[in-house]
């Protein structure tokens, strides 16, 4: 009978293997000890300099390199509001410090995924491979060197797309019906709202017969609001377990818009109306006129994706619009219409916002409603008093350092379940509306 050398053989396999395993092993660990080392360094920095939401997220960065990591999740626990009230020229420069040893981070650590990648690929392991140049991405999305081991490619208007994509958009090309057809024709079928665009995000999806690249960009500003919003009430209102997309419609023309309104909501949206959020579709509808007027598009789809975001959190439990204290419905909108981007870092209550500054001029001439008057206005009332009521959101969400914000909170989340009466602003602040007259004004007519 003829012998076989196969155990022998694979015995001397797994012990060459092993080296070149065991390498690999310690390289792994030894990375995964730099970025909590790293990571923990940047946190603990920017909780001694108040920068609380960029402390999370590096204690976020720790448990994704190492699951279970008792002092982030501990951290993560204890980590309090991370509600920006204020935000000074110091903390922009500790801001801005603070991202630049990120950037730092972020260049040696996609670096590192990126070497730990192509090790894995050549000991044989494409699984692992591809992990660790994902990993990469995690600390720099447009590295493109790790996208090309991915075989991706970017593309005009549409990001990163597999290379086969990119080359296919190079040559004025685009996907329609499963097939690649001429970008011209495409655009002209897309252009009709039933074969429209479809872009997706972490919370929202986006549908649009105006173009691709305006179907992104208000998905960003969607997003942009949502992680806003998210800081902004952290602590006091909390996430729902429906994670399923929110749908946003954007047409390109507002007879689209009007045929749409028709069709699907009886024609009961005003013609004037750029854009609205209906609880029936659960969708945000927005159409792009040619001129921007008073208030730009960005701000229409943060405001009434911002009723989308609320009616998700918190449902309707009884129509609030025919309710007393329905001012915060619209003013709490108004006032995330206000975030700015500032060197990447987002935030709420931009001072010159004009919604907020026409309610300062409305106090420095002794306008406006009395705040016990304002908070009795059910929706059909309210149409004057927008403006004014985005001043007074600023006012319980800022003023103090935020003293007011967490009872502030609480009164919105009664409001928008449709449980509010005519006391309810006195039984959540244990004070009538007319102590906050005199401190209101003063407030808002020192906002610069």
């Amino acid at each position: 009978m003829k012998s076989t050398p196969t155990a022998a053989a694979l015995l001397l396999l797994l012990a060459s293997l092993a080296p070149a395993e065991d390498a690999l092993a310690a390289r792994e660990r030894e990375l995964k000890r730099y970025l909590v080392a790293e990571h923990e360094k940047l946190a603990r920095s920017c909780l001694e300099k108040g920068l609380r939401e960029e402390a999370v997220g590096e204690f976020r960065a720790i448990l994704a390199a190492d699951p279970g990591n008792a002092a982030a999740e501990r951290m993560l626990a204890d980590r309090g509001r991370l509600w920006v009230t204020d935000w000074t020229k110091d903390e922009h420069a500790a801001y801005l410090e603070y991202r630049d040893l990120r950037k730092l981070l972020n260049y040696e650590a996609s670096e590192r995924f990126l070497a730990l990648g192509s090790e894995k690929k050549t000991s044989g392991n494409p699984t692992g491979a591809k992990a660790a140049w994902l990993r990469a991405l995690d600390y720099d999305a447009d590295y493109a060197e790790a996208r090309a081991l991915l075989g991706q490619a970017k593309a005009d208007g549409a990001g990163w797309v597999p290379k086969a994509e990119a080359e296919k958009r190079a040559r004025g090309l685009l996907q329609y019906g499963g097939k690649w057809l001429p970008a011209a024709e495409v655009k002209a079928r897309r252009a009709k709202w039933a074969d429209a665009w479809e872009v997706k995000g972490a919370h929202f999806s986006v549908k649009s017969n105006l173009s691709e690249p305006a179907a992104r960009e208000a998905l960003e500003w969607a997003e942009e609001m949502h992680a806003a919003f998210v800081r902004e009430t952290s602590g006091v209102l909390e996430a729902p377990d429906d994670k399923s997309l929110m749908p946003i419609y954007l047409f390109a023309t507002r007879a689209d818009y009007d045929a749409h309104n028709r069709t699907a909501h009886g024609g009961t949206i005003p013609g004037t109306a750029v854009g609205f959020y209906s609880n029936e579709d659960k969708a945000a509808h927005f159409w792009k006129r040619e001129e921007e007027g008073v208030t730009p598009l960005e701000h229409v789809v943060r405001h009434e994706c911002l009723h989308q975001v609320m009616d998700r959190w918190i449902p309707f439990e009884d129509d609030p619009t025919a309710r007393p204290h329905f001012w915060v419905y619209e003013g709490f909108a108004r006032y995330f219409e206000s975030i700015v981007n500032l060197d990447g870092k987002v935030l709420t209550g931009f001072a010159r916002h004009p919604p907020f500054q026409v309610a300062r001029v409305l106090a420095a001439k002794g306008k406006g409603l009395k705040l016990g008057e304002l908070f009795a206005l059910t929706q059909g009332d309210m149409g004057d008093h927008y403006d004014q009521a985005s001043g007074v959101v600023h006012f319980f969400m800022h003023a103090g350092s935020g003293e007011f914000r967490e009872r502030f909170l609480n009164y919105v989340r009664t409001v928008h379940r449709g449980e509010a009466v005519s006391d309810t602003f006195e039984q959540v602040f244990g004070q009538p509306p007319g102590d906050f007259d005199a401190p209101y004004r003063a407030y808002i007519k020192a906002l610069k």
